[in-house]
């Protein structure tokens, strides 16, 4: 069943790349902004490939992975027996049977992301204004430790994929939620309009029915030419 939902949503990949349209408007159309978060963004693209810093950062992924799953465990209702985290993996048990989202949710949600946000508005309470650009910058550097070894940890064939209905359906999930969660984040940080993320996924659904349409009309199409073939034959 997750299997037939995954190739549902499937085309919604393509549909959201293609409103991305929308996000590289908005970045060259917010230049100083897009520039520190860009900055950040491709600084750890180039660092991850040293070996000596990857090995050094991914104690911190492993450390974000295994909290996030514990945090949307007890979100779900669940209880936490144990964590473990170490310098090249982890694992969290629970009481209970582990859910869809408890199982992708590292893979969705930017940990250090959120952390950095949280931290960043309590700056503000207090300090009312500044370090945006320094804080734009982390955004697009942690955006970056996301998805990269978010995409590193798909390329294995993971535990938490059997909990979710197995890797196909889960990379398709995760990949789709992922370029959401990117766009979003841009749109939050970047744009002065912040209703613009509603208009973004709006041009997904619009994109998605389109796309839609067409792999039926061709679908049909094809079998009416195959069709008419074999009367011919």
């Amino acid at each position: 069943m997750t299997t037939i939902v995954a190739i549902i949503i499937l085309p919604m990949i393509l549909a959201a790349l293609i409103s991305y349209s929308q996000i590289v408007y908005l970045i060259k159309s917010n230049i100083k902004s897009s520039f520190f978060f860009l900055s950040g963004f491709l600084i750890y693209f180039v660092l991850h490939f040293k070996k000596i810093f990857s090995q050094k950062t991914n104690y911190a992924y492993v450390l974000a992975h295994e909290l996030t799953h514990a945090i949307f465990g007890i979100v779900s209702g669940n209880k936490v027996k144990k964590i473990n985290v170490t310098n090249r993996n982890g694992y969290v048990s629970f009481k209970g049977k582990v859910n869809i989202i408890t199982a992708i949710s590292p893979y969705i949600f930017p940990f250090y992301n959120l952390i950095l946000a949280g931290l960043y508005l309590l700056f503000l309470y207090f300090k009312k204004d500044g370090f945006f650009g320094p804080f734009l910058f982390l955004q697009g550097f942690f955006l970056s430790f996301h998805i990269i070894n978010t995409i590193d940890a798909i390329s294995f064939n993971q535990k938490d994929f059997k909990e979710s209905g197995g890797r196909f359906a889960s990379s398709v999930i995760i990949i789709l939620s992922n370029i959401i969660v990117t766009a979003a984040i841009i749109e939050v940080l970047i744009s002065p309009n912040k209703q613009n993320i509603f208009l973004f996924i709006k041009n997904c659904f619009e994109y998605y029915v389109l796309i839609i349409k067409k792999i039926a009309y061709y679908s049909f199409s094809t079998y009416l030419k195959i069709k008419e073939t074999v009367k011919a034959l």
